[in-house]
Formats: structure tokens, sequence, C-alpha cells
């Protein structure tokens, strides 16, 4: 909901009603430039409400919206049906098929704004204005339905009526004393009746919709630029956003019209009286656009009174063209389309920006004493008192905000009646739109005033709410409209604002190492610039196999040969074999996917997170996210499992925290069976059982088996920068590699990580987290080899009870908490290796205990690169 919908209507008439809200300047007595009338209107059904028992605020606030849309849909039918008896039957379905898939109907038909009300009356009073001038009831009914518009909905609707008070003028001359006498009539009762209801509110004679023109049109008492500017285009891009191809049709009309009419003059016709009326049928909504479009201040809701003359105007579009397409359907084909990408647009709408209303309904139940909920810089989001529960008041809290925040009504028990409170006169309140202290609690006195805070927190931007307040209650996701550019809404926030490395296909190796060790990543997608197409992922598995072939071309190793002859069985590989002699003129293109390890894999935006998971748990490491012909970003194992650690682990299964609970030994994760090298073992034989095995990463152990380093396929990058490396120790490639990388971030990278057999997988994924390693070695002290036989238990059922554990929170403005271990849970350098956690083990065991495993959707994927 807009928050002039909110402040300036559903709290005053909350007001009215329960006898407390919030109170703009606009409903001072000195300004007194909101009508009460029009809140007594949907009184009416709160009453009604109450009369057969459903009174509590939230039903209220629905029973309103649903006698809105309603109404609107009545509005919308008449509209509909005047069309077809009076224009044309094709035009009337066009028109009904535009409104029925329009975004700004969907949210302006059902809203509390005197400009939707405006809307519905202007539908009726365009409706009785279709007919054919001439009759009396013609005259009385558009007029009449247009003075209710004006003057109980919105002054400024009266530019609708425009066209149909020119085309009295010019079409029944004769009458037009008997046209303005039944106008004034019209305006003079209606007026006449709002004035009264709102001169008893205010406690002094007013009549609200002139003090409206008075302040924004005439400039006095203020100056409604104060509340910001928009350029002149402002309307038709937001068309395009709540109507699209609709308004294009619309502002197309008038032209569309003059071509036609000129046709028939060329035809040796002067055209005949229906077509010159329908320029009068089409004018309101060009007249309206343009008189709003002149005006500095403008409003999304303003151009709302219009949006049926919108998709009468597109109707009639769709109809003047009609002789220049043969298939019939095509206008409806059109409208179709529209509809659906309004219908997108509409759940866009429930799915991003309803974070509000869900955050106020999780508030616990207060019975026995009242209850304060604050609201900072994030004011304008607040969904109005009907959604607080029982015993809640709303207060403001100082913030970055400066203007002018609404304020309280005086409670009804406290002024004694309804009437004393609207009528009371109070300081606190200007039309400069000036900050009022009042209005707000200082921010450093929350603690005392506030029992609650609802506020917005952007990963991006500081948190909004420091200090005491480190206990986070309930999260809603909620769009950021700033840093969310509008193509990238559907997208998984995982990849948003993701800067995408990449490398020209024809680049040397050498150059594409560089770009590895510099931004210190795995793999890169290589673009083809003549093609602009993605052509593969090189990725350090690449490399070794690579270095493995041409190595083998200078001796005659066993294990390379062995690689040298498995590798030439692919197409790929055998293409790098017989550009190895080239040196440093090799491609990088021609290492694509030679291992077979990590092909290039990508997913479309609208790809699950689960999806993904379940792709990375048979082994993958990475993903693009692709948008057409784009990469939008890299998706990997490690960020998948920091999203999954930050966002999910408040919020899991039984089975799931059972498994996070279960120590390593029941889980399959402690096993001789791991593939190690010695020290001084040369890198050439290392590299042979990373591409023997398939695995990323070699423990480093000395003859006693105890862990002395870790080789990973991260350090393959550095043999092209450093060639007698190749001929080397694996501990002499790790030194090399730990001192650029220490060179370069100033970080130790000399420690390796492990844990003993008793620790949870929940310490760790911890410690993968912290450490931001791929895997953590498993070891155990020496003498308890008969303790090392695997164990396997079943998810669903109760394993051995986990150490106890306390839970601390990781920092002052995070609600998210880790654990705190027994001492016995890390490992120690004396112990021997068991086992290895790596995270493609904790995503494959998190998609066997899901209960329901999601499948990859074919139409979700494209084809892998290999």
């Amino acid at each position: 909901m807009d928050c002039d919908e909110v402040f300036n209507y559903w709290e005053p008439l909350h007001f009215l009603h329960f006898g407390w809200g919030k109170q703009t300047w606009e409903y001072a007595p000195q300004y007194a430039l909101r009508s009460y009338g029009y809140l007594e209107l949907h009184r009416v059904l709160i009453l009604l409400m109450s009369f057969v028992g459903l009174g509590t605020r939230i039903q209220a606030f629905y029973a309103v919206r649903l006698a809105l849309g309603i109404g609107c849909a009545f509005c919308e039918a008449v509209f509909v049906r005047a069309v077809a008896r009076h224009v044309d039957r094709r035009v009337s379905n066009y028109t009904l098929l535009g409104l029925a898939g329009m975004a700004g109907m969907f949210h302006s038909g059902a809203a509390l704004l005197p400009s939707s009300f405006a809307m519905c009356w202007a539908m009726l009073g365009s409706a009785a204005a279709m007919s054919r001038p001439g009759t009396r009831r013609r005259v009385g009914c558009a007029v009449c339905a247009f003075a209710v518009a004006v003057v109980w909905g919105w002054p400024y609707s009266a530019v609708v009526a425009l066209p149909f008070v020119v085309e009295e003028i010019v079409e029944r001359r004769e009458f037009l004393l008997n046209s303005m006498a039944i106008g004034v009539c019209a305006v003079v009762v209606t007026a006449g009746l709002a004035a009264a209801i709102d001169s008893w509110y205010y406690g002094s004679w007013v009549l609200a919709g002139w003090n409206q023109i008075a302040y924004n049109v005439l400039g006095r008492g203020g100056d409604s630029t104060l509340y910001g500017t928009e350029p002149w285009y402002f309307y038709v891009k937001n068309g395009l956003l709540n109507a699209n191809i609709v308004v294009v049709l619309a502002i197309v009309c008038l032209p569309l019209w003059t071509v036609s009419w000129l046709a028939l003059r060329l035809a040796g016709r002067r055209g005949d009286a229906d077509h010159w009326r329908l320029l009068f049928r089409v004018l309101p909504f060009y007249v309206t656009l343009g008189v709003f479009s002149l005006q500095p201040h403008k409003e999304e809701r303003f151009l709302s009174i219009v949006y049926p003359h919108m998709c009468f105007n597109a109707a009639v579009s769709l109809s003047l063209l009609r002789p220049l397409y043969s298939s019939p359907r095509l206008g409806y084909l059109v409208l179709c389309v529209a509809g659906i990408v309004g219908a997108l647009r509409m759940a866009a709408l429930v799915q991003y920006y309803a974070a509000p209303t869900h955050a106020f309904r999780q508030l616990p139940a207060a019975y026995m004493s009242e209850r304060v909920v604050c609201m900072g810089s994030d004011w304008y989001r607040f969904p109005s008192s009907f959604w607080l529960p029982h015993n809640y008041r709303l207060q403001f809290v100082e913030s970055a905000f400066d203007g002018h925040l609404p304020g309280d009504f005086t409670p009804s028990w406290i002024s004694g009646s309804t009437r004393a409170s609207t009528a009371m006169r109070r300081d606190d309140f200007n039309s400069m739109n000036r900050w009022e202290p009042a209005h707000a609690t200082l921010s450093n006195m929350t603690t005392e005033v506030c029992d609650y805070i609802i506020d917005v927190e952007y990963p991006e931007r500081s948190l909004p709410m420091e200090g005491a307040w480190k206990t986070v209650a309930q999260c809603v996701p909620i769009l950021d409209t700033e840093h969310t550019p509008l193509l990238a809404r559907v997208a998984k926030d995982l990849v948003e604002n993701q800067h995408v490395i990449q490398v020209n296909s024809n680049s040397t190796i050498e150059h594409a190492c560089d770009i590895l060790i510099k931004h210190d990543i795995q793999s890169v997608p290589l673009f083809d610039q003549e093609t602009q197409t993605y052509v593969g992922m090189f990725d350090l598995h690449d490399l070794a196999t690579y270095i493995l072939l041409k190595r083998s071309d200078q001796d005659n190793d066993s294990s390379a040969v062995q690689i040298q002859a498995a590798a030439a069985r692919s197409s790929a590989s055998g293409l790098a074999r017989d550009a190895i002699m080239m040196g440093k003129r090799d491609s990088v293109s021609l290492l694509s996917d030679m291992s077979h390890m990590n092909p290039f894999y990508s997913v479309l935006p609208e790809t699950t997170l689960a999806q993904v998971v379940a792709v990375f748990a048979r082994g993958t490491h990475r993903v693009a996210v692709m948008d057409g012909n784009k990469i939008r970003g890299i998706l990997s194992q490690t960020r998948v499992i920091r999203y999954f650690f930050e966002h999910c682990t408040e919020s899991l299964t039984a089975s799931e925290s059972r498994l996070l609970d279960t120590p390593l030994r029941h889980l399959g994760l402690v096993t001789n069976d791991v593939v190690k090298v010695k020290p001084n073992s040369p890198v050439i034989q290392a590299l042979a059982l990373l591409e023997r095995w398939r695995i990323s990463s070699l423990a480093i152990v000395d003859e006693d088996d105890r862990i002395a380093g870790n080789l990973s396929v991260a350090d393959v990058k550095y043999l092209a920068k450093q060639r007698r490396l190749a001929s080397g120790t694996c501990m002499e490639l790790v030194q090399a590699a730990r001192f650029v990388q220490g060179m370069r971030d100033g970080r130790d990278r000399a420690a390796v990580f492990s844990v003993r057999p008793e620790a949870t997988l929940r310490y760790a994924l911890t410690k993968l987290i912290a450490t931001g390693a791929h895997r953590v070695w498993v070891t155990e002290p020496r003498g308890t080899e008969e303790r090392m036989r695997s164990g396997s238990i079943s998810i669903g059922a109760d394993p051995t009870p986990p150490m106890p554990m306390r839970r601390a929170s990781v920092s002052s403005t995070s609600s998210q908490t880790v654990p705190i271990a027994p001492q016995h849970y890390a490992g120690s350098f004396n112990d021997k290796v068991c086992g290895v956690v790596s995270l493609t083990d904790i995503l494959r065991l998190l998609t066997d205990t899901a209960p329901n495993q999601p499948e990859l959707n074919p139409e979700l994927n494209y084809a892998s690169m290999d």
C-alpha cells in the first residue's frame, strides 16, 4: 500500500471507528485538506461488519478491501457494457481484456484512495456520456457521476469530464443552459453534503476539496513540490510498468484516429457522426495525461483516474489497425500477452512488497498490558493500525528521515469524543514538511519506550538498528529496489550484483592463470568475442591434465604416460596434445573441459536453490547463472554453503537438525581410504593422483601418517607462473603457493584444519565457513586404529547423543548462532589422518536428508558445454 493511502485514509478511518490512530498534518483543523465525508462512506462497511459480529481490525480491513474491489468491478462492467452498446462490440471485448490484465487496475481498484474512488465514478460518468447527445438522461447521469467523483473523491478528476463538457457545448448549443443548470445543481447538492460532514468534524465551516486546490494549485499555505518532483515523462514510464503494451496503444490512438479521418476525407466521405463522436471518447486520456504531466509534483496514483480510458483507447487503436492484419485474433493475442506481463507484475507486487504485513502479523499477542512497536527510517512501510495485534501501538523512532512524520489523533477516550479530537487545534503540525520532534522517540530512548522494533536490514548497507537491539525475533524477505536491477528481480539472491570474471577464449594459458591468481578463483568462463558466446570453462583440473600431458612429452614417467593415454581418448585432449609443442602460444580454449571434471554447467535465474544443491551433490563445484547469452553470476559450493549457514540453520527440519548433530564417525566420513602423498613426493605424481581419483585435494602426511599439509588443485595455477615447481616436490609447491597468497593478503595460509571423528557435522560445517576452506581433514590420535572402522546410521533415527553444546551470537548485529564445541572436537598435529569432510559431502548429505529431493527441470537448465 502507498504510505499516503495508509496515513491519510486507513489511519483516520481506524480512528473514527476504534478511537485512536495516526494523524497527518492534512487533518489538522488549521489546514483541513482531507474529507471526513469520504471516510464516512467506508466506515458504514465496518459498522455493518460489527453488527454481524465480525468486528476485529483485520476483518474490518479486508471487508473494506473486498467492498472496494466489488464496487470497482461493477463500475468496470457498466463501462464495458456502454462501450459495447454505443461504440463497438469488438472494442468492448478489447477493453475488457485490457482491464483484466492491467497491473495498475489490480492495485488501484481496491485502494482506499480518493483517486480510486474518482476513477470508479468517472467510469460511470463516461459510460453515461457515451450515449448519443440530446437526451436529458445522458446529461443527468453523467453530470451527477462526475460531480460525485470531483466533490466526494478527488477534485482534479474534473479534467476527465472536460471532453464531455466540450461535446455538450458543440453538439447541444440550444440546450446549453439546461445542461449547466443540471451541473450546478449536482455540484451544489454533493458539495453541500460533503461540506456539512467536514465542517462538523473540523469544528468550523470547511470544504476540503477547495482547500486541496488552494494548496496544490494556488500555493496557499504551502508547496506541493516539497514532497518531490518528477520529469515530464514520468507517467509514460510509469504506464509502461503498470500497463506495458496497453499504454503504447493508448498513446497512438489519436494519431490513428487522425489517419483514419483523413482517409475518409480522401475517399470522398466527410465521415459520419459516430466517427467524429469517437474523438470525444478518446480525449479524456490525453487531456488528463497532458495536464498532470505539466505539474512538477507527480505520483503514480494520480493517473489511475484514466486507467479505464487508457484501456479503451488501446482497444480503439487495435480496432483502427484491424484492416492491416488478416487474423481477427491478433488483437486478442496482443492483449493476452499484455495480460500475462501484467499478471507477472501483480505477482511481483505480492511477492516482493508484502513483507510489512507479514512482519506485523508475527507480533506475539499482548493481553495483559499495552506494548509498543517502533519503526525508524522505513516508517512509510507501516501497513496501518488495522494490522496491529490487540493492545499494540505504533511509535516512530528518530532516524535519518528529516521530514514531517505523522502524529497521533488524541484518543477519543481522552478528549471525550471523536469530534473533540478532530477539531482540536495543535501546534505540532506544519505544512512545510519540517521535522517535528514530538512525533518521534529519541534514538537513545528506544530500549525504554519500544518493546519491538520493525525495520529493514539491507546486506549492502549498515544496520539501521544498533546498540541493545541484537535479538531478531522474525525475519521476512523484502525487495531492495535500490540495489536490484529491474530485470534481475526474479534471479536468485545469491548472484545479485556479482562481478563476473571471464577470459577471452583466444587468451594464452599463462594469461588465464594470471586471472585465476589475481582474483583467487579456481575456474573462469571462456568467452568467444567473435561469436559473442561462452564456449566453456577453464578449470584448474584442466590445467593439471595439461601439465601432465606436457610432462609426458618430456619423459616416460609411467603414471604420466597412463594419464596421457587416457586423455588422448577424448577429442578435446587430443587437440590439446597436438598444441603442446606450441609453448606459450597454447590457447586456453583448447584446455576447456580437458579433465571432464567441471564442465560448463549453467542454469536459469528461475532455478531454485534446492535444485542447484542437487547438482552440487553430484560433484559439480560451480554453475553459471545465465540470463539469455549473458552470465549474471557464478554460483559455487562455497557460496551456497555460506548462504545455508547464514539464513537457513534457524529453520531446519527435525531430520536436518539430527544430521548436523551427528558425529562424523557415524556418517561414513571416517575411513582409511584417504588419498595422500609424502612431503617429498613429486608434484607430477600428486597431479596424477588428483586426476586418477577425480578429487580436489590431497593430504600431505609424514612417515607416521601425521598430517603435514594440504595440496589442493587451487595450487596448480602457480605452476604456470613458476614452471620449475612442476619438477619439484609437493611440499615445495605448497610452500610457494602459501607464500604468494600470504604476500597478497597478509593472512597466514600455512595452517591445516582438522577435526576429530567425535566432532559433529555442524562443527565441521562451522569450521569450513570460518576458514573459507573447501574441505577439513578428519584426524584421530595414534593407537586407535581399531576404532577407525567407518560406521553408518539412518538419518531418520536418533544417533549417538551428541556432546552438549552452547550457542553464541556470531556478531552483535546478527541473530545467527554457531556452536561452541568441546576442545576434543578439534584435531591435533600429532593425530593420524583418517578421513575428509568436503563441501560436496555436506551438500550430498543435506540432499539425501530432504523429504522431497528436488528434481532438475530440463527446461530451466542449459546443456553442458563439454
